[in-house]
């Protein structure tokens, strides 16, 4: 058995002015992958070196967070109370769902404990034929019991592992989450990466113990939003050892008191918020690229046999429709990292772009800053990639635009051209929405790395192509209208 956000988290169809669509980018080749594996500086043997040795190291690799086996196509965890749960893998630097909320792109993995991997391991509640065996159509519920004594636990990946942050940063509404309603997030420093841990209900036990004998906060008596309490040295935890729990997701069933089922994006069980990252300074980058060659191999295995399945409690609602969208993106990950501040390409941090004023700056809720637009790759490298799905093999990306306002999201394939220019062009989109007409838009863009702008001139919308308007050249003095000239950066505003 192995042992092992700042949130990470980005900002989480087509409106009334006829231009606006939406778009988001992974972006980062093969050129970027090898320079990350070529650098790393964290060892495979960390839990036995000294952190000088550790840090001085080269060629090495990080481990999950977590006291875990690999299988066929789960992540079993096992917890202080020698409890098991299976967790369903996720990718990193998704944009679509079931893999992320976030279609600006999330710089993390989100991962869920299941536990119910399948639907005969909950309770028959309502019986449509009396045979104590959950299936399809029937009520069926979790005892509460296993809620608290099955939770995933996460854990220090190594030695020497040194939590430089703790922090209280949501207080939500009672029943949101179950059994805690705060949200606390951790930062953990291992040689030059750090781990970001989001979505946690509590603080784990040993780093609770240790912050109260270093003289910091009892994080076990925060009752109010609170900043970072570690204040003084960072506390270092040793490989193994218990640092935070998972928020868990969970609603009683009605008439049945004492079971639980799921919600939001898994509603057939209860399921822990595992989401967590890791980041090299201001990179963000995908633990996936830094682990070793055969636990990539592995994890890579169970998350493909884990999305094949059709009765996957995670991911068999999304096998019936919408197979041109999820299935862009049903790889571990495509890049490996993003940037929040460069804007050299329109790909630069995931290809999300909110829009702003012309100046750059914007609050929430002003008419010209309520879109976000997105363009991102198809990974085309996927086994589950199918040029079929698309109105032809060349297209290779994806766009994507959204009105945090109605919080509507439509998608789409860039048709053309194939290989889009990083700081200025002409791209054609076919708007798929999942229940209205196909259509069409052209947008001209223009990226202006010094003032960290991104202009876009919207065409109308059309069913059809050769309906469009050619959108005009933009210049450097155009100002943006909010309508058919936006400006977007890369600053989160909304939800």
């Amino acid at each position: 058995m192995n042992t092992l956000e700042n949130d990470f988290k980005r900002p989480a169809t087509l409106r009334r002015r006829a231009p606006l669509p939406l778009l988001f980018s992974l972006g980062i080749g093969l050129t970027a992958i090898l320079t990350f594996l070529s650098i790393s500086s964290c060892s495979k043997n960390t839990a036995t070196l000294s952190q000088s040795t550790v840090c001085d190291e080269t060629g090495m690799t990080l481990n999950l967070p977590f006291n875990y086996t690999v299988g066929n196509d789960h992540l079993l965890l096992t917890n202080s109370n020698a409890k098991q749960i299976k967790v369903s893998l996720g990718p990193w630097g998704a944009h679509v769902m079931p893999f992320t909320g976030h279609p600006n792109g999330n710089a993390k993995t989100d991962m869920q404990g299941v536990y119910a991997w399948t639907l005969n391991e909950l309770t028959e509640l309502t019986p449509s034929n009396g045979n104590g065996i959950c299936e399809e159509q029937e009520t069926c519920g979790l005892p509460e019991s296993q809620l608290l004594d099955r939770a995933p636990e996460y854990v220090a990946p190594s030695n020497h592992f040194k939590i430089t942050k703790v922090q209280l940063v949501t207080l939500h509404p009672e029943g949101h989450y179950y059994s805690s309603n705060q949200q606390w997030f951790i930062d953990g420093e291992l040689c030059s990466h750090v781990y970001g841990f989001g979505h946690l209900r509590k603080i784990g036990e040993a780093l609770r113990n240790k912050m109260v004998q270093a003289g910091y906060t009892d994080p076990w008596s925060v009752t109010a939003l609170a900043d970072n309490l570690i204040t003084g040295p960072a506390i270092e935890l040793n490989a193994g050892e218990l640092i935070a729990h998972p928020q868990i997701v969970a609603d009683p069933v009605v008439g049945h008191a004492g079971y639980f089922t799921g919600k939001w994006s898994n509603v057939s069980t209860p399921w822990n918020q595992i989401e967590w990252g890791t980041r090299t300074g201001s990179i963000s980058e995908p633990v996936y690229a830094w682990v070793s060659n055969s636990l990539r191999e592995s994890l890579s295995a169970a998350f493909s046999a884990d999305v094949s399945n059709l009765k996957s409690m995670r991911y068999r609602g999304y096998n019936t429709d919408n197979h041109w969208l999820w299935k862009s993106e049903a790889t571990l990950y495509t890049t490996t990292s993003t940037f929040m501040e460069q804007y050299d390409t329109i790909f630069k941090n995931l290809g999300g772009w909110t829009e702003t004023t012309d100046v750059g700056k914007c609050t929430t809720g002003e008419a010209k800053c309520d879109s976000l637009f997105v363009i991102f790759p198809i990974s085309r490298s996927s086994q589950f990639y199918d040029p079929n799905l698309y109105s032809s093999s060349s297209v290779s990306y994806l766009a994507t635009l959204k009105f945090p306002a109605t919080q509507k999201t439509t998608y789409g394939e860039v048709i053309d051209p194939a290989e889009p220019n990083s700081t200025s062009g002409l791209l054609t989109v076919k708007w798929r929405p999942q229940y209205d007409a196909v259509t069409y838009q052209k947008l001209r863009y223009t990226l202006y790395t010094a003032s960290k702008i991104l202009k876009i001139r919207w065409s109308n919308i059309a069913p059809s192509v050769d309906q469009l308007s050619e959108p005009k050249e933009i210049a450097a003095a155009d100002m943006c209208d909010g309508e058919t000239l936006t400006c977007h950066d890369h600053e989160f505003r909304g939800d």
